[in-house]
Formats: structure tokens, sequence, C-alpha cells
């Protein structure tokens, strides 16, 4: 056999196996290319940052894996509903209300981590100006 087609060879192997470690090991990378439109609707979502409002809390005692707290944005001109699920610590957004259909899910990890980041931030703003009203109130009736 000759030395330059075994040569060519191993660097088409070597390449095939690169592409493929690149394109189905990290999710960021199999999202990025494959669900790019997903990718860019997250992208366009996590720029309008400032008009993410907090909807509300959901707690059930029955079922807590469904405690999720709710954040309304506009997306493509329409408005979105943004979950934050805190048993799964995922981010999901649903279509414009009624609707209930999923537009964005949790399988793009990188995005979902961004958003998180800030609806935890928002969550922690709100459940601390909770407390103060509750404590702000509480002191007002005592006195």
């Amino acid at each position: 056999m000759d030395l330059n087609v075994l040569l060519y060879f191993w660097i088409a192997f070597l390449a095939v196996c690169i592409i493929i470690v690149l394109l189905m090991v990290p999710n960021v990378t199999y999202c990025y290319i494959f669900d790019h439109k997903e990718w860019k609707k997250w992208d366009r979502l996590l720029q309008n940052v400032a008009g993410i409002t907090y909807k509300c809390h959901d707690a059930y005692e029955e079922a807590p894996s469904l405690e999720n707290y709710k954040f309304s944005a506009e997306l493509d001109g329409e408005e979105v509903e943004i979950v934050y699920w805190v048993e799964k610590d995922s981010v999901s957004v649903y279509g414009p209300y009624p609707s209930t259909n999923c537009i964005l899910s949790s399988f793009n990890r990188h995005q979902v981590k961004k958003m998180r980041n800030i609806l935890i931030k928002k969550i922690e703003g709100f459940e601390a100006g909770k407390k103060l009203i509750t404590s702000v109130v509480r002191d007002y009736f005592l006195d």
C-alpha cells in the first residue's frame, strides 16, 4: 500500500472523528448547529432582560415538583410566559396566553443557564421585597 494513501486515510479518519466529537458530545455545539432557530430565539429573549417581569409563584404542598415562578416577557412581538421550575432548576418558555405550547424547552442547557441566572436574581429581589413588606406590615400592626 502506498504511504501517501495511508496518510490520507488516517487524516480523513481523524477529521471525521473530530467532527463527530464536536457535533455530538457538547450540548452547546449541537444546539447551536442543529437547533439554531431556537438558539436565536433564546438570544432575543436574553437580550430583553429589562422586559422580563415577575408574574406569580406557584407552590403545591401535594406536588412539590410543580413549584415554579412565572415571568412574562416579549418575544417576536408576542407576550410569552417564562417558567422557572424550582425542583428541576430549569427554565422553559411557553407561547402567548391562552396557548400552553412550549416554544423553548430546557434542552439548550447553555441558554437555560444564562436565563436561570437572570431569573434567580429577579426571584431573590422579589423575595427580599416580600420579606421587607411583611416585616413593615407586622411592625405596623404590632405597634
